[in-house]
Order: C-alpha cells, then sequence, then structure tokens
C-alpha cells in the first residue's frame, strides 16, 4: 500500500534480553532500581547524622581497638614526641642517633597514668578519711608490678653496685609530703639520687634546709616507707614543702584555689583543696631492649593484645586491682564510661 516500506530495505530488528525484561516486568525492574537508590541514600543518612567518626561504628559494628588499653594508648602520639627529641638532654634528629644505642633501663618515660580524686561532698580531700582513701588507692596501684614497671632513676655513686643504680622515680602525690622519713631522703640523697645536684647537697641541706623539704628531697623516695605525719602538722607540711618550696608540684596536685595555700590566714589553718591529683610514670627501654628504638614491640612485651590471654595483661590486671578499692569508696566506678560530675 501507499507508504510501505519497500522490501529491500526492511531489516529484522532484534530486541535485548534487557529491553525484554524491562518491557515484560516494569514494575519488578523500578521497584529494584528503587530499592538500591533507598539502600545507598539511607547509608548515607545514617553516616552523616551519626556522631561516630567510621562508617561501620556508625551501622553499630564493634570496633577492634588494641590501642585503647591503658598502657599503650597514646603510642603513635608519644613515640612521635619521643623522637622530636623531647627527652631531657637529647637534641639530636632521629637520623642522627645510633639505632644500636645502649640506654638505661626503663631511664624514659613510657606512659604516665593521672589519678583524680574529687570531694562531691563537701569542698576539702585534705582529711583524714579522705587521705586514707587516697592511700588505698594509691597502694592498690603499686601493688601490681610497679618495681618492674616504673621508671628509673639512677645515682652516680660509683660505690652503688651497677644493678643497685636504678630506683623507682618518686611520684607526684600529696602523700609525698604527708609520709615522712626525713632520715630516708638523706639516706637517698647521699647516696646520689636526690633532686638537688650532688655537689650542691653538702653546703644546702642539713645546714640551710632541712632533709626532706625541698630542694634536700630524693627524686626516689617511696612515701609507704614514711609515717602518716600527724593530722595537726599538715597544714605546715604542705605549706613548707607544697606552696613555698615547690611551686610545680602544689599546681600538679591542689586545685587552683590551694596553689597558694592562703598563706594570707593563720599558719595553723587547714590548706583546703576539693581536687587532688597523682601522677604515676612507667619507662622504658624495658629489659630485653637495649634503647627506645621500637616502641610498639616494648608496649605489646607490657601489654600483649594479640597474644596471650587479655587478663593477663599489666593493664588489666592494674585495673582489677584498682577496681576491687575504688568500687566501694567512689561515686564514679573504675570502669565507668561517665564521670560523675558535682552533686
Amino acid at each position: 500500500g501507499e507508504g510501505a516500506m519497500p522490501e529491500d530495505a526492511a531489516e529484522e530488528v532484534v530486541v535485548g534480553r534487557i529491553t525484554q525484561t524491562v518491557v515484560k516486568w516494569p514494575a519488578c525492574c523500578a521497584l529494584l532500581w528503587f530499592t538500591v537508590a533507598f539502600i545507598w541514600s539511607m547509608l548515607g543518612i545514617v553516616v552523616i547524622g551519626s556522631e561516630s567518626t567510621t562508617f561501620f561504628r556508625a551501622l553499630g559494628a564493634p570496633e577492634f581497638r588494641p590501642l585503647s588499653d591503658n598502657v599503650i594508648q597514646r603510642g603513635q602520639a608519644l613515640e612521635e614526641l619521643q623522637v622530636e627529641a623531647y627527652r631531657v638532654g637529647v637534641e639530636d634528629d632521629e637520623e642522627d642517633e645510633d639505632p644500636d644505642r645502649k640506654e638505661k633501663e626503663r631511664s624514659f618515660v613510657l606512659d604516665g597514668t593521672t589519678i583524680v580524686y574529687e570531694d562531691l561532698v563537701g569542698s576539702n580531700l585534705l582529711t583524714k578519711a579522705s587521705i586514707n582513701k587516697v592511700v588505698a588507692v594509691e597502694k592498690a596501684f603499686m601493688s601490681v608490678d610497679w618495681k618492674d614497671r616504673c621508671l628509673l632513676v639512677y645515682t652516680s655513686n660509683k660505690n652503688i653496685t651497677r644493678k643497685k643504680r636504678g630506683k623507682c622515680a618518686s611520684p607526684i602525690t600529696i602523700l609525698n609530703t604527708l609520709y615522712r622519713d626525713d632520715d630516708k631522703h638523706k639516706e637517698l640523697c647521699e647516696d646520689g639520687w636526690c633532686s638537688l645536684p650532688a655537689e650542691f647537697v653538702p653546703f644546702v641541706c642539713g645546714v640551710s634546709t632541712d632533709w626532706g623539704t625541698p630542694p634536700c628531697v630524693s627524686n626516689a623516695y617511696d612515701w609507704r616507707d614514711g609515717k602518716l605525719a600527724d593530722r595537726s602538722e599538715w597544714p605546715d607540711l604542705i605549706r613548707k614543702n607544697l606552696c613555698k618550696k615547690s611551686s610545680f608540684d602544689a599546681r600538679s596536685i591542689l586545685d587552683a584555689d590551694a596553689w597558694e595555700c592562703d598563706e594570707d590566714e593563720d599558719e595553723d589553718a587547714p590548706v583546703k583543696s576539693a581536687f587532688l591529683r597523682s601522677s604515676y610514670r612507667t619507662g622504658w627501654p624495658i629489659q630485653g631492649f637495649k634503647n627506645t628504638e621500637n616502641r610498639s614491640a616494648q608496649t605489646a612485651q607490657l601489654s600483649p593484645v594479640i597474644f596471650g590471654q587479655p587478663e593477663d595483661r599489666y593493664g588489666a590486671r592494674r585495673r582489677r586491682a584498682l577496681g576491687e578499692v575504688i568500687d566501694p569508696i567512689s561515686a564514679t566506678a573504675s570502669e565507668a564510661s561517665q564521670y560523675v560530675g558535682e552533686a
């Protein structure tokens, strides 16, 4: 008929499988594409709306985080500080350090633990009852391999055998001030463990400054060797040993309102502090390592995460020991995820 395509110009049209499917089941195909698009859009909303830092955590999936252990956390940041020569007396770049150098065992800080106390009822932790609780907590902390983990300080006294030249460095704690053994300070200072340079000790300590009063104090003094001073002596000891002689420790231990120790008031008036802080430091290189080159290997030795039983880790055992003491006396449980603030 008129307008018909010539037979020699006609070509066979081949319809593809996708086209056949779309034509045959249009609703099914549309639903499939809609479902895919909806899922991807919802995933985007979950990630954007979540406060989590990773995709899988936003979905609620658990993360494997071995560095959450309190012994090896902040490892990468601390390692960067170490290699950037933030160690005392080190000025060379990492490239200039001999990888085979020998360093004294645990003579550098590997990790620090700060214990914070707050009086939620009153405004003063410097009471006999509160200090007894501080003693219980810090004894528990030191009960777990402390002698084998602590930062070591060394004497230059050549008459002391090499194996005995290193002692645990004194922690920063109010207990150093309240637990007294001035003769022990004298003994340790004369043997070379003194905050004051050895050449000045004979001219200052026991002459113009009493033993046990800064700077005539030992950097290896263990408060557990002392005896708790009578409560009536505390104001004078705190003013004399912290506020007037050691302002850095005062700022590390006492709260901001107590730094000056109310020096305008009567010297017999009690010093008050609503907060107290204590700091304990572990050291490296640990036994079996000659220097501070490989931080990850040494922290793994102290607190293996992948190999060994988790409950046998140093950090885990220390947390258990602390929990047994902290939980009965603290408003905030030792394993709490949130801090109990002021009531």
